[in-house]
């Protein structure tokens, strides 16, 4: 069972979240190491990690608006989560550098 104090903090690291742009997203996935291809069809683009981190992972472009609100940095990082095994320090590294 989580700790008390470890929930606060999850939750107010929860509240903290910011919307960004897509294109902030996609420089933080680049800085990572991904590989970036935007010509997948319709809204998908197509992230390549390093080789040693696994398969490439697709996410959605919104449209009209480029924005990523809370929701969508969410269930991003559970996917780079599920997918790469990144524990939730790396994971709030990562929302630390999109700026949120």
């Amino acid at each position: 069972m989580a700790e008390p104090a470890n929930i606060a903090n999850n939750a107010a690291a929860r509240a903290a979240l910011r919307p960004v742009n897509w294109e902030r997203f996609v420089t933080v996935m680049t800085n990572m190491g991904f590989g970036h291809d935007p010509d997948t069809p319709g809204s998908s683009v197509r992230f390549t990690p390093p080789p040693e981190r696994g398969p490439p992972i697709t996410f959605h472009k919104p449209h009209p608006d480029p924005t990523l609100y809370p929701n969508h940095i969410r269930a991003f990082g559970k996917r780079l989560k599920d997918n790469y095994g990144w524990t939730e320090e790396e994971l709030l590294t990562f929302n630390r550098s999109l700026g949120v």
